[in-house]
């Protein structure tokens, strides 16, 4: 495989999603921890059970499915003619049944967590307004895109200039890729977790986390009491 070809690939594109998940995750460890150490057991279970949900659909998604072709569905649905929806070599109807099982899956999860963790229901719909309006340009400059990117190197491996301005594209392609993968899978999240609250508020399961921000000011008064 050609060095183009292999930046290209839906492969690699997995695997920087990952670098950049875990980037994100160590940069914002005290969320990390609120997330692993939940005080309730239940959670921290659901929690690892979100992780690994996540990691599955990654991964399944990189190896055999198509991240391209996933985020470009809403696209393609909205199209009038069967001609306009016809997808380049598809993965096979039960490949992309499992993908869209373990996305499900990770959404399911997921809005739990976004209901215990960030927000209830008018972060919600700003979130899943937020990604709505953004979906379309981060779809728009990503199949521009893609369309170059399968072009391949125009230039020569030997010239540094070229490989340097290569490269710097293929980074920038990178980027609107997994912004349109975020943009959409925080689309699906929110939608996915106004029932799930709704849902978890009726059975009284949902119990926001308690935060200590605030503790340092109410001990500040208690000590000016105690005086």
């Amino acid at each position: 495989m050609r060095a183009d070809q292999l930046l290209a690939s839906n492969e690699t594109l997995g695997a920087v999603l990952v670098l950049m998940l875990l980037l994100l995750w160590l940069r914002n460890r005290s969320f990390a921890r609120e997330l692993t150490r939940d005080t309730d057991h239940g959670w921290r279970t659901l929690t690892r059970l979100a992780l690994f949900a996540t990691l599955a659909f990654i991964a399944w998604s990189s190896v055999f499915d198509n991240w391209r072709q996933l985020t470009a569905i809403p696209f393609r649905a909205t199209r009038a003619y069967p001609s306009q929806r016809i997808q380049i070599d598809p993965p096979s109807h039960s490949v992309r049944a499992v993908t869209l099982l373990l996305l499900a899956l990770t959404l399911m999860l997921t809005a739990c967590l976004i209901a215990r963790h960030i927000g209830g229901y008018v972060l919600q719909l700003l979130i899943a307004s937020g990604a709505f309006v953004a979906w379309l340009p981060f779809f728009v400059l990503r199949q521009r895109f893609t369309l170059n990117l399968a072009l391949g190197i125009d230039g020569s491996w030997t010239s540094p200039g070229d490989v340097a301005a290569y490269l710097t594209f293929v980074v920038l392609s990178w980027g609107f890729d997994i912004g349109l993968i975020a943009v959409s899978f925080a689309l699906l999240a929110a939608l996915t977790a106004i029932p799930v609250t709704l849902l978890l508020d009726l059975l009284r399961l949902r119990r926001p986390r308690v935060t200590a921000e605030a503790q340092p000011f109410f001990n500040a008064i208690g000590s000016r009491i105690a005086r």
